[in-house]
C-alpha cells in the first residue's frame, strides 16, 4: 500500500492547492484497487548523490542581483553567521561553502534551533547569494538534511540526527525549515537503505525501508504544506520524493512545473528535471538536452543561459559518460558561465566546473584561460584526479598555443588574399631575404642539423613596423635561435597596425641534394 499511497500524497500536492490527509489518501488507494488499478514497484532511480543534488555543491540563481555577504541587520547577533572568513574572498578559498555548513552544523549539535530558524529567515527571505551565485538557503539544508558524515554515517548517527530534527519540530512546531530538512533527511536515509546500485540489486528489506522512509517523508511535507512560511526547498524536497519513487513522467513533469511556478530561479528544479530524462534513468534519447534548451529558452537572456549552466554543472559529473557533454551545446554552456559570473561573481568551485566542461568541449583556449585562473587550486569532487587535473592542465595549454598559432597564420593567409597584401607580402620577402639569410645560416650550422627542415614564422607587425608578435609553427633548434634575432628587427610600415604576414623558410635544392646524398650513404652503412 505504501507506494500507491505516497503517489496519491504527491498527486494531491501537484494538482490541488490543498493537499489531502493520509487517511483521504489511502481511502482513494482502496477505491483505486477495487477499480481493478494496481500500482507496481520501483524500477531503478538515480542515486541520491544524483537524483537530488543535495550533497552537491550550489549554483547560482538568476534573479535579482544578490545580497551582499554580510547585509544583514547589525541589531541582530546572528546576523553575520553566514558569513566568508573576513578578508578572503569566494574565489581565493575552494571549499568555503563547507566552513559556512558547519558553523551550521556546530549550531544543530548544540540545539539551537532558534537561532538556526533566524539564519534561515533572513537568508530565505533576503534570496541571499554567496559569491559565485550560491543560494544560502540551499546551503543552510546542506548542513542539516543528512549527518556530519553523509553517505558515511552510521546507523547511531542517522538516528541521533532524526531525533534532533523531531526535537526541534516539538520546540518549534512553526518551522518550515525544520520540516523540510526532516523530510530530506528521510528521503537520504531510504536511498541508503536502497543502496546506490540497480534495481535488480536492491534486496527486498532495502526496498520495504525506502519505502517507509519516503512515506514518511511525504507525511512530513504534507504537514509543511500547511505552515504559512513557504521555502523553495519544499518544492525540491517534492521532487526528489517523485522522482525516488520513479512516479510517471507525468507526475514528475508536474512537479517541476509546481516548483518553478513558485520560484523560477531555483535552479535545482532543472536540474533534478534534467537528470530524470538522462537516458539511463528512463529518458529517451536526446530528451535531456532537448528539455535543457526549451526551459533555458523558455527563461530566456542571460538567465536563461545560466540555467542551462546550471544544468550541464551536474549532468557533466565526469562520470566516465562526458564524451559529447550529453549533447548540450558547449558554446551555451560558456556564455550560461560568462553570464553567471557577471551577475555574481568568481568562485572556484566554479571556475574548476567551467575548466573541466572547456576541455571535454574541445575549446582549449578559454580551458587554458580558466586553468591559469584555478592554479594549483583543483577540485577533487570535479577532477577526480591531481592526474588527470595536470593532464587537461597541459592539453589545454598545448592546445592553446596550437590554435593560436593556427590562428595568426590564418590572419596572415587572409592578408595576401588582396592586391595591396600581395603587394606588401613581397616586400616582406625582400626585407627578410636580405637581412635574415645569414641569422638562419648560422642557426642551422649551430644546430647541427645537415638540413633546414620546414616551417613559417607569423609575425604581428606594428604600425612602424617593429614586430610587436612572433609564433613558429614547428618548434626546432633552429627556430628557437631564428626567433629571438628576427623579434629584434623592423621590417615595412604595413598597411595598417597589428597586421599578421607569413614567412615560409624552405630548405634550397642544393641543401636537399646533400640531405639525400647523406641518407642514402647512411642507409649504405654496414650494420
Amino acid at each position: 500500500l505504501l507506494l500507491p499511497l505516497l503517489c496519491m500524497l504527491c498527486s494531491a500536492f501537484l494538482y490541488s492547492q490543498e493537499p489531502a490527509s493520509l487517511g483521504d489518501i489511502a481511502r482513494r488507494v482502496r477505491a483505486a484497487k477495487q477499480n481493478g488499478k494496481s500500482a507496481t514497484a520501483p524500477a531503478t532511480a538515480p542515486s541520491s548523490a544524483t537524483a537530488a543534488p543535495v550533497n552537491a555543491q550550489d549554483t547560482p540563481s538568476p534573479s535579482a542581483k544578490p545580497a551582499d555577504v554580510r547585509s544583514t541587520a547589525a541589531s541582530d547577533p546572528t546576523a553575520d553567521l553566514l558569513h566568508l572568513p573576513p578578508g578572503i574572498p569566494a574565489e581565493g578559498t575552494l571549499n568555503f561553502l563547507d566552513g559556512i555548513q558547519e558553523e551550521l552544523r556546530q549550531l544543530f549539535d548544540q540545539e539551537k534551533f532558534e537561532t538556526i530558524d533566524m539564519i534561515a529567515d533572513q537568508n530565505r527571505s533576503a534570496r541571499k547569494r554567496f559569491p559565485g551565485g550560491f543560494w544560502a538557503i540551499h546551503n543552510i539544508y546542506l548542513a542539516l538534511s543528512a549527518p556530519r558524515r553523509g553517505s558515511n554515517a552510521g546507523e547511531a548517527e542517522w538516528q541521533l540526527h532524526l531525533e534532533r530534527l523531531k526535537r526541534w519540530i516539538a520546540q518549534r512546531p512553526n518551522s518550515i525549515t525544520a520540516r523540510v530538512a526532516l523530510a530530506e533527511a528521510y528521503q537520504t536515509y531510504g536511498w541508503k537503505a536502497r543502496g546506490s546500485g540497480p534495481a535488480a540489486s536492491v534486496t527486498e528489506d532495502g526496498w520495504r525501508l525506502l519505502h517507509e522512509r519516503l512515506e514518511l517523508s511525504g507525511k512530513v511535507l504534507a504537514d509543511a504544506f500547511t505552515l504559512p512560511v513557504k521555502c523553495p526547498e519544499w518544492y525540491l524536497a517534492m521532487q526528489t520524493l517523485v522522482q525516488k519513487l520513479d512516479s510517471s513522467k507525468e507526475i514528475q513533469a508536474a512537479a517541476f512545473a509546481k516548483a518553478v511556478a513558485f520560484d523560477p530561479d531555483y535552479h535545482y528544479y532543472y536540474r533534478i528535471r534534467a537528470i530524470s530524462l538522462e537516458e539511463k534513468w528512463g529518458g529517451e534519447e536526446g530528451e535531456m538536452a532537448a528539455f535543457a534548451e526549451k526551459a533555458s529558452d523558455r527563461v530566456g537572456g542571460k538567465k536563461g543561459d545560466i540555467i542551462y549552466y546550471q544544468i550541464a554543472y551536474v549532468i557533466d559529473c565526469n562520470c566516465g559518460e562526458d564524451d559529447n557533454l550529453h549533447g548540450l551545446s558547449w558554446p551555451r554552456i560558456k556564455r550560461g558561465y560568462m553570464a553567471l559570473e557577471e551577475m555574481y561573481g568568481v568562485a572556484l568551485l566554479n571556475l574548476n566546473k567551467i575548466g573541466y566542461m572547456a576541455a571535454v568541449g574541445g575549446d582549449p583556449l578559454y580551458a587554458n584561460e580558466i586553468f591559469a585562473r584555478i592554479r594549483e587550486d583543483w577540485d577533487q569532487d570535479t577532477w577526480k584526479s591531481r592526474s588527470y587535473f595536470e593532464t587537461a592542465r597541459n592539453w589545454a595549454k598545448a592546445g592553446a598555443a596550437a590554435k593560436i598559432i593556427e590562428d595568426a597564420l590564418n590572419r596572415a593567409d587572409e592578408n595576401v588574399k588582396t592586391a595591396e597584401g600581395r603587394k606588401f607580402d613581397g616586400e616582406i620577402g625582400k626585407t627578410f631575404a636580405a637581412n635574415y639569410s645569414t641569422v638562419v645560416s648560422d642557426c642551422l650550422k649551430r644546430s647541427g642539423e645537415t638540413v633546414l627542415f620546414p616551417f613559417d614564422l607569423a609575425l604581428r607587425l606594428g604600425k612602424d613596423g617593429s614586430v610587436e608578435q612572433i609564433y613558429s609553427s614547428v618548434t626546432s633548434r633552429v627556430s628557437l635561435c631564428v626567433k629571438p634575432e628576427v623579434q629584434k628587427g623592423r621590417f615595412p610600415v604595413p598597411p595598417r597596425e597589428s597586421y599578421w604576414v607569413k614567412i615560409s623558410l624552405q630548405p634550397s635544392a642544393e641543401d636537399v641534394i646533400k640531405f639525400r646524398k647523406a641518407m642514402q650513404q647512411a642507409q649504405q652503412q654496414p650494420r
